[in-house]
């Protein structure tokens, strides 16, 4: 698998009607992407139109296995220095 971008199923913000969502407006990240749920919800938003950014701390390990299309940025939610960039534009 290269890597790539989506949504599905996630819950909107009070007062969101959810057509940025449906334009494709969002990037969505996914935090615990390399266990199995994460993998598989990764795998159900690459087949929508949104975009996907994944955290990962080993991000070398992650990339092979996401569309290409999917953005895997390197960081720790331990670290909070580390989700500036992670979380910019989510």
């Amino acid at each position: 698998m290269a890597r790539a971008g989506v949504r599905t199923g996630l819950a909107l913000a009070p007062g969101d009607s959810g057509s940025d969502a449906a334009r494709g407006d969002r990037t969505i990240l996914v935090a615990g992407a390399t266990g199995y749920i994460g993998g598989q919800l990764v795998k159900a938003l690459e087949q929508t139109s949104q975009r996907v950014r994944c955290l990962a701390r080993r991000s070398e390990y992650l990339a092979s296995r996401v569309a290409s299309s999917t953005v895997v940025v390197q960081g720790d939610c331990l670290d909070a220095v580390s989700l500036g960039p992670v979380l910019d534009g989510v």
